[in-house]
């Protein structure tokens, strides 16, 4: 069978007779003219996104909404109290850290092959800065996979993205524009600690989002577009050519080009309980301009009026403080998603490419919907989430897999030796991601709110 599409929450059931029809379809490849596809099915995402199943679009909320919405850095959280804020980030998951892991939904557990995706890790990190209604984010994924071959070869993968937004409307309506690219190579460690990269390939491309969040609102809808990513090979000059005129690096025919596909990802977000999902961001800079203004209008002595004039920024940012502090904490979000991904011709998978066999991959626009929930049942304490998606196969005889997603983030202790770490207590996040022939698990550590 060849489902290329579903909904909901149904049961898909994968049948062997598809696994070996595609078994026996695969061939050798025998020339450099094909594309490998690199196609994130399972989530590697930051630990929150993960947890939610994906469904993250809509909220796109710290740098975690890097991942999902180009309009994220100019989103403004209720706690962001000043005109400069700024959020990092950091997450190390394990998607291939176990046997038997069918990375691609290939849809058959295989004894032979290249076994590569048993071996490696994900890394996470980001940063994101705002100045007022003004945000910029960038961000950086890695995975290095370990390469069965007659050299100690790695193939390393690296996404980066760099994001520019704007907040309009008192914050209401957020639009971003930025790029993102991807880089893949092979190195081969020639000493313990030295490490030579032996075929490079680059690629970038733009995308653009928005995010309507209307001030005082339960709902928010979001909506982003990633441009197809195609990276061609730079220099190689180590690149071996055989006689049969062949490019290969050790014993792989390389690609002509390596492709991220072109996606198109919308959500809403709704939050039900006290507390409201879109509280009116109040600028600091503005409230302190007002209450100047008004300082000036009651006509005090010019000395009690500078003193006054001179603690505007303290009183102001007490009182948003004092705001924030004072909103209830309960809730429960619930959040809706769909990634659509566009086709990429004449493609093979990552481990096809390694297996070195032309399997039909990426032909067609797949659908991936996506759900998930939030909520604290320990208040200021402990944040629970649930979450899944339905993962489409991009083997043209593959079938979609459902995935379970659950996560936590729990409160700790204040650290912030000489002021450099911000006011906020830490907290530290876990998530797993449960398939059939997968699992993922991750850590990720940043402040509380």
């Amino acid at each position: 069978m060849n489902w290329r599409w579903g909904a909901g929450s149904a049961i898909l059931v994968e049948l062997a007779s598809s696994a070996s029809a595609s078994a026996q379809a695969a061939t050798p490849i025998k020339s450099n003219d094909y594309t490998v596809e690199y196609f994130q099915g399972p989530l590697t995402a930051p630990v929150r996104v993960t947890s939610l199943g994906g469904a993250y679009t809509a909220l796109a909320e710290g740098i975690e909404g890097a991942a999902v919405n180009a309009a994220s850095p100019a989103v403004r959280e209720p706690f962001s109290t000043r005109w400069f804020d700024y959020d990092v980030g950091a997450a190390l998951e394990f998607p291939g850290a176990y046997k038997h892991t069918d990375f691609e939904n290939r849809g058959e557990r295989r004894s032979g092959g290249s076994g590569s995706f048993n071996n490696f890790l994900y890394l996470n990190l980001g940063a994101q800065a705002q100045l007022g209604a003004f945000g910029m984010a960038a961000t950086v994924d890695a995975q290095s996979i370990h390469v069965e071959s007659s050299r100690r070869l790695e193939l390393q993968i690296y996404r980066f993205q760099g994001l520019l937004a704007y907040a309009f409307e008192d914050n209401q309506f957020i639009f971003g524009v930025g790029v993102r690219a991807m880089s893949m190579q092979f190195t081969t460690r020639i000493l313990p600690v030295t490490e030579s990269s032996i075929f490079h390939v680059q690629g970038i491309a733009p995308q653009i989002g928005v995010l309507v969040k209307p001030n005082n609102a339960v709902w928010r809808f979001g909506a982003t577009f990633r441009a197809p990513v195609s990276a061609r090979p730079l220099g190689d000059d180590i690149v071996q050519s055989g006689r049969d005129g062949l490019r290969r690096v050790d014993n792989f025919i390389i690609p002509n080009r390596v492709q991220m596909p072109w996606e198109f990802e919308f959500g809403l977000a709704v939050q039900i309980g006290a507390r409201t999902l879109n509280p009116p961001w109040i600028d600091p800079r503005a409230r302190e301009q007002a209450l100047r203004a008004e300082i000036l209008r009651e006509g005090l002595l010019p000395e009690i009026q500078a003193a006054r004039i001179a603690q505007v920024s303290r009183i102001v940012r007490d009182e948003l403080n004092n705001r924030y502090d004072s909103m209830p904490r309960q809730k429960i979000l619930l959040l809706a998603s769909l990634l659509v991904a566009g086709p990429t011709n004449n493609a093979v998978g990552i481990q096809s490419f390694l297996d070195q066999r032309r399997e039909g991959f990426g032909q067609s626009m797949t659908f991936s919907p996506r759900v998930g929930l939030e909520g604290e049942p320990i208040v200021a304490r402990m944040k629970l989430r649930v979450g899944g998606y339905i993962e489409p196969s991009r083997f043209d005889r593959g079938t979609f897999r459902q995935h379970f997603t659950f996560g936590s983030e729990v409160k700790l202790i204040r650290f912030n030796p000489w002021g450099l770490l911000g006011d906020s207590p830490w907290r530290i996040s876990a998530m797993v991601d449960l398939a059939p022939r997968f699992i993922n698990w991750g850590l990720s550590i940043g402040h509380w709110h």
